[in-house]
């Protein structure tokens, strides 16, 4: 009778309840909440998967690979959705340009960051290009680049072809206009893995709702101003339900932590589940996982 009475009472406080007349009672986004902030203790994270987090994240040959590897093992891990929100393009300084011919009429136009992330970008042009072409083309714009951020190479192109326009031969323009459309691309640099472990969850049994999901994930744009958002705040963060206020992802809860340098943050990371996920190990597996992250691209 006392169990029941305090469930009840739970239940009127808005921490428990009853999903339909057949179902048990379990806890709303407020009774997770108190729980989070108040019960939870956090679990120390086994070696075992220390090990498993780092070894995976150092078989990484760029940064590129190196986010994607923490994104799988991050979902592996933890048998949910494991995302990364790359480091924002506007930060990275330029180490490298390249133009490499392709077919005929094709130009690949390869960007290397010096904290190693890799763009590819596909153009097709009116005109041919030898490759001798393409070598003076990379030699003029690297000079011109290389060291700067990619804000500042925006800023340096656009003044070259103000200022410089009468100076340069055809070539060195078509250089110009090829490598603004390349920086101008913006990729939203978010990486998922593990949208599979939904088809697996209890709690999203329903189609509708898994599709709804798998929806909210496609469409990029919220998720990143969301993890966008969550690299301001140092430190692992917890949203339950709505609170994360991304309307398909309701009924999910999202454990977020930024990553990079000490006080410059690159970018954000974290695993998608059920609201019911067993926070106290999840939360060190996330905050392992930053750190390891900052340690091998937080330069």
């Amino acid at each position: 009778a006392t169990i029941r009475n305090v469930m009840a009472e739970l239940e009127d406080e808005g921490y428990l309840e009853q999903p339909h007349t057949s179902a048990g009672r379990v806890p709303t986004e407020k009774g997770f909440r108190f729980y989070i902030d108040c019960l939870l203790q956090v679990e120390p994270l086994e070696e075992a998967k220390k090990r498993q987090i780092r070894r995976s994240i150092e078989e990484g040959t760029d940064t590129s690979s190196i986010l994607q590897k923490a994104s799988l093992i991050l979902s592996g891990l933890s048998k949910h959705v494991g995302v990364i929100l790359a480091p924002k393009p506007e930060v990275s300084k330029l180490k490298h340009i390249e133009f490499l011919p392709l077919r005929e009429n094709q130009i690949l136009v390869i960007l290397v960051t010096e904290q190693g992330v890799v763009q590819n970008r596909l153009f097709e042009t009116e005109e041919l290009f030898s490759r001798a072409d393409l070598l003076r083309m990379n030699n003029y714009l690297n000079s011109l680049l290389s060291g700067l951020s990619l804000s500042e190479v925006k800023l340096r192109l656009l003044q070259e072809m103000t200022t410089q326009q009468e100076s340069l031969d055809r070539l060195l323009k078509q250089a110009l206009l090829l490598s603004q459309q390349a920086v101008g691309f913006e990729a939203d640099g978010l990486i998922i893995e593990g949208e599979k472990n939904f088809l697996y969850t209890q709690e999203f049994s329903n189609l509708g709702k898994i599709r709804e999901i798998l929806s909210a994930l496609e469409e990029k744009q919220r998720l990143v101003a969301f993890l966008d958002h969550a690299i301001k705040a140092p430190g692992v963060k917890i949203f339950v339900g709505s609170e994360s206020k991304l309307d398909q992802l309701s009924e999910c809860s999202l454990i977020v932590s930024n990553y990079g340098p000490e006080g410059k943050p690159l970018g954000s990371l974290g695993v998608i589940g059920p609201t019911r996920m067993v926070y106290s190990k999840l939360i060190p597996m996330v905050e392992f996982t930053a750190q390891s992250l900052s340690e091998v691209i937080g330069v």
